[in-house]
């Protein structure tokens, strides 16, 4: 492996048990930590645009995590 490609190497010391111990990358809108153990590896997703109403996004209701899946499905 050449100098220029180890520095582009990203390692940690995994179990990183919970989220907040999670490797965090981002590039300012969509935001990832990288989390797991044993056999288990979880990528916790964040987007701005999730939470940035501006633009007139009008969210009249509040919906679940199951609401929210069954609407991704349906398309």
């Amino acid at each position: 492996m050449t100098w220029d490609e180890q520095k582009r190497l990203l390692q940690w010391k995994f179990p990183l048990p919970r989220t907040h111990t999670g490797v965090a990358l981002s590039n300012g809108t969509l935001g990832l930590l990288v989390w797991g153990e044993g056999r288990s590896l979880y990528v916790t997703v964040g987007y701005n645009g999730f939470w940035d109403h501006r633009g007139g996004n009008d969210f009249s209701r509040r919906i679940n995590f199951q609401e929210l899946r069954e609407m991704l499905s349906k398309g």
